[in-house]
């Protein structure tokens, strides 16, 4: 099968749904299908660039275009490299603010007929509009129902084959615009980690790891929310009263705001606290399997859509939400839980490891062929 994927930016390590597309791009490359990717509104260059991406032994075609270009000079040189190509299937990557600073698409849909016309036509939806998790009338919402008003033109606009986002929560918030939608959950955004290999762990303080026994390893990784930090510091302390080993909270990847949350957690709660910064991919995936629980501020509701929670979770660490879910979700999963609904920690975070296989990179990619076989028809009501 011939695919092409069209995202915003494909700087790697610079924009995360593209850094998702590269590694799916990837993976169905490996299973002998014909991938090329387009970056449509790439923020991380100033010219045209034709290049090919190398990501776990596999070489991926890619052409990307500089967003400060007028949309429709973009629109017309990725139609030509497209028609060169020539694909069956051309699925959008699509979040709201990939393509518009302010996410307000409104000639979006009209560029992409051009760019797609006579293809067979996927979106995968990583984001939706903001302001679903407020209820107080703010900016964010009046931002919303705007971002809101230009995804339903982006449906009415474009006939799209099949439609796809990463958790329930969504697919309920499309079904309401009158999109039907499936669901492929966010994969792991790192590889499989290797016990044995212990790079950043023997960067910890020797104290810990000469009395590893007497430690509970909790990891953020990467972006976190500290709008409420009195409800993760709380978490967090309720995490140190429940296990009779001392906590060692620690950070690894990229994200603004850490250091300043770490003191407020050392100063509160006299928690011991590392910053390990951004690392190399797989160092991060080793580290993990020496970790005894993942910590994410991630709501339960959409967890699912988060490649930060599935690569923990790829790598068999259960996660522990610290923030309270906007929209109550009684789901029971074993390995994914709000902190201060856990009865026993230390069951669940020594419990078996059944859950790891559901978040790699292969079972998304058997799932998009399976919708690009079925070529599901939809309808905007």
């Amino acid at each position: 099968m011939r695919i092409i994927f069209l995202c915003g930016g494909l700087e790697p390590g610079r924009d995360g749904v593209g850094d998702y597309t590269r590694r799916l791009a990837g993976k169905l490359l490996e299973q002998g299908h014909e991938v090329a990717a387009v970056a449509l509104a790439d923020s991380n260059t100033e010219q045209q660039l034709a290049e090919t991406q190398h990501l776990d032994g596999s070489s991926i075609s890619v052409l990307r275009l500089p967003h400060t270009w007028p949309l429709q000079k973009r629109s017309a040189v990725a139609r030509e490299w497209i028609d060169q190509f020539d694909p069956e299937w051309i699925s959008l990557q699509f979040v709201c603010f990939s393509f518009h600073p302010k996410g307000l698409n409104f000639d979006l849909g009209g560029h992409l007929n051009l760019i797609c016309q006579g293809r067979k036509l996927h979106v995968m939806v990583h984001e939706l509009w903001v302001g679903e998790d407020t209820k107080s009338f703010s900016k964010e919402q009046v931002l919303g129902w705007l971002q809101k008003a230009t995804i339903r033109l982006l449906f009415k606009t474009l006939a799209f084959d099949a439609v796809s986002t990463s958790n329930s929560f969504y697919q309920t918030c499309l079904a309401k615009i009158g999109v039907d939608a499936g669901q492929i959950n966010i994969f792991s955004n790192l590889p499989v980690g290797h016990k044995p290999r212990t790079g950043l762990y023997d960067q910890l303080p020797g104290k810990v790891r000469r009395n590893r026994d007497q430690y509970l390893i909790a990891s953020f990784f990467g972006t976190s929310d500290y709008r409420n930090p009195d409800l993760t510091i709380a978490n967090l302390k309720f995490l140190a009263a429940s296990t009779d080993k001392t906590l060692l909270v620690t950070h690894v990847g990229r994200a603004t705001g850490v250091s300043n949350f770490f003191l407020k957690l050392s100063e509160l709660l006299n928690l011991e606290t590392h910053i390990f910064g951004e690392c190399n991919d797989q160092d991060i995936a080793d580290y993990f399997c020496s970790t005894d629980v993942g910590l994410s501020t991630y709501p339960k509701i959409v967890f699912e859509k988060s490649g930060s929670i599935a690569a923990m979770l790829n790598n068999g660490l259960p996660v522990l939400l610290l923030r309270d879910s906007f929209v109550t979700d009684e789901r029971k999963i074993d390995w994914v839980e709000e902190a201060h609904r856990i009865g026993n920690l230390d069951q669940f975070m020594s419990q078996k490891n059944t859950f790891s296989d559901n978040y790699g990179v292969s079972q998304a990619a058997e799932k998009y062929i399976r919708v690009f076989e079925s070529s599901r028809s939809m309808r905007i009501v």
